[in-house]
């Protein structure tokens, strides 16, 4: 990722230089089609957005938003787990980010916390930017599909539609509140390793060690982002409605 200027009076943009030689031409495609689609529609303040696209013979260029805050993976190493107040602002706006894709047909499907910004480098007033749609398919409304995500970890494998999104949600948010993996506490996992855990028990843990010292509320929508039935899984426009957040 590049830092730009379209021109003397554009604010800075992101410009990803993506090498043709070494992308999966599909790939490339499923973004910017995602990309597209939430431009097409309005945009969202909580999604790095669209501003332009080109290429050439040896490279793709998108022009995005510029967010400096860096990624919440690395907020959770320097920093640790968030507080509730904080992860509920947060959450909030992943929410209102996801029940926006999901109202114009479209999964992300590869949602972690290397694929969430922040608007700032201060944990305590920066705002959500999501971003990183190459595994984004459109879904229309109504159909069933399956996928299995890059990054298995941060979503139960073979799932359909827009709950995979809810799912990774709950990986997310336990993940901010304890400050580990539910499906790796002592971060010593292969990322098949944690895909095989999950097949065979997607349960979180809910030790007193590991969440004690979080709210009812807080715990209520873990599991119910992380419900193992697809279809009884709370959606983005619910989680909108909890209390917790």
């Amino acid at each position: 990722m590049l830092l730009s200027t379209v021109s003397r009076i554009s604010p800075k943009v992101a410009l990803k230089k993506i090498s043709r030689r070494y992308t999966n031409s599909s790939a490339f495609k499923t973004e910017t089609d995602a990309l597209l689609r939430i431009f097409d529609n309005g945009g969202h303040p909580n999604i790095s957005g669209l501003r332009d696209m080109y290429e050439d013979h040896n490279f793709y260029y998108l022009i995005l938003d510029l967010v400096t805050g860096g990624e919440m993976f690395e907020h959770l190493i320097h920093y640790g787990a968030y507080s509730e107040a904080d992860a509920a602002r947060l959450m909030y706006e992943v929410a209102s980010a996801l029940a926006f894709l999901h109202g114009v047909g479209v999964v992300h499907a590869d949602l972690k916390p290397e694929n969430l910004l922040l608007s700032t480098k201060n944990r305590m007033d920066g705002t959500i930017k999501m971003i990183d749609f190459g595994c984004a398919p459109y879904v229309a409304t109504g159909l069933i599909y399956t996928y299995v995500c890059a990054q298995i970890s941060f979503s139960q494998p073979l799932l359909y539609r827009f709950q995979m999104d809810m799912w990774s949600v709950g990986v997310i948010l336990y993940i901010m509140l304890t400050g580990v993996h539910p499906f790796d506490v002592k971060g010593v996992s292969t990322d098949d390793e944690i895909a095989d855990h999950i097949r065979q028990n997607p349960e979180p843990p809910f030790s007193r060690e590991l969440v004690g010292h979080l709210s009812e509320s807080a715990g209520d929508l873990i599991l119910r982002l992380m419900e193992r039935d697809p279809a009884k899984r709370i959606t983005a426009y619910e989680m909108l409605q909890h209390p917790w957040v």
